[in-house]
């Protein structure tokens, strides 16, 4: 008994948390997410939406990498192209 302390019960109701924090909270979480993914995302996808119209039959490639297709000329299996 000299060495446990005794443990009483706690006094008094836990105090609300402020509603406000609660929102602002949310609202920060929901501008990290539309500034940092949700905007470029759609902005990379307006880019390749606006790619993809502006491509014709017979247009080159749009970047500089290579791209594996069938050579029907020859009739060879899968071959490198660069673009």
């Amino acid at each position: 008994m000299f060495f446990i302390s005794n443990a009483y019960a706690q006094s008094g109701a836990a105090a609300e948390p402020n509603p406000m924090i609660t929102i602002a909270m949310f609202a920060g979480l929901f501008g990290f997410m539309y500034f940092l993914i949700i905007r470029p995302q759609r902005k990379r996808q307006k880019e390749h939406t606006n790619l993809v119209t502006a491509l014709g039959k017979g247009d080159p490639p749009p970047h500089d990498q290579w791209y594996v297709g069938k050579d029907h000329q020859n009739g060879r299996g899968l071959c490198g192209l660069r673009g």
